[in-house]
């Protein structure tokens, strides 16, 4: 959603270092991270430190709108 937010909306709902550890965590935990979206995410562009190239369902495409309306 902060993804979204950010690349699609251009908006910020989170810090720019609060993502990187988002990131890292991600990274960290790869191999035991068992989600339905876990393929939508690319490990080097987790490395590199952005989202730009996700393929957003419209899930979380919903979700990020609510989100940044409910922070506007």
């Amino acid at each position: 959603m902060f993804s979204y937010a950010y690349y699609q909306e251009n908006e910020s709902l989170i810090e720019d270092a609060e993502y990187d550890q988002i990131c890292r965590d991600l990274i960290t935990n790869w191999d035991d991270i068992t989600h339905w979206h876990k393929s939508l995410l690319n490990l080097e562009s987790l490395k590199a430190g952005t989202g730009y190239d996700i393929k957003y369902p419209e899930r979380v495409v919903g979700a990020a709108i609510a989100l940044i309306k409910e922070n506007n």
